[in-house]
């Protein structure tokens, strides 16, 4: 199989969507977690990025700042206001009611936001074509949207360094880097 098949399933296959993993990030310098030398090798996942973590100890618990979310209130707070808070109190409380803000990260232990998921699943429903990039296909419920998109017609290509859950059932698979084969296909369209 070959990036001029790939070429050819995108023209052949409107719409398109994409769905990518850390094996994008990976190639732009943004360290993994499950590798042999991702973060989970050096944290323990459980201490650190699990809901019952940061309710045991939320200051430990580290993620994204661009905004937070207070599990009492649902109250999201920007993050300058975080920041302010941080370099005040060092852990930021809500302002409405004084609990400790969560990282607006989705931990294990915690579901993905329905809203987004179920507009995900309605595009790859209606994707002809779900060429994923860089992602071994293991965490759901993303895991499951390849077969959202098979069960309503479409074909899967995957691209992706290793093996992934779905290989089977793709219509093409090529065990390639994300950057070097998206540009070869680019010039290939």
């Amino acid at each position: 199989m070959s990036v001029a098949r790939l070429a050819d399933l995108i023209r052949e296959r409107q719409p398109v969507v994409a769905l990518t993993g850390a094996g994008v990030s990976t190639e732009s310098g943004i360290p993994d977690f499950r590798s042999p030398t991702g973060i989970w090798s050096r944290y323990d996942p459980m201490e650190y990025a699990t809901i019952d973590a940061f309710r045991r100890d939320p200051r430990k618990v580290h993620g994204s700042i661009r905004t937070a979310v207070c599990l009492v209130d649902g109250i999201r707070v920007p993050r300058a206001e975080v920041v302010r808070l941080v370099d005040e109190l060092g852990a930021p409380p809500c302002p409405a009611c004084g609990a400790i803000l969560k990282p607006d990260v989705v931990m294990f232990g915690e579901l993905l936001p329905g809203r987004e998921i179920d507009r995900a699943t309605l595009l790859v429903r209606e994707a002809r074509l779900l060429l994923v990039v860089g992602s071994t296909l293991e965490v759901w419920p993303v895991a499951g949207l390849p077969h959202e998109t098979l069960a309503a017609g479409g074909a899967v290509a995957i691209v992706n360094r290793g093996p992934t859950a779905f290989d089977g059932r793709a219509a093409l698979k090529l065990d390639a880097g994300a950057g070097e084969t998206l540009q070869a296909v680019v010039a290939a369209l």
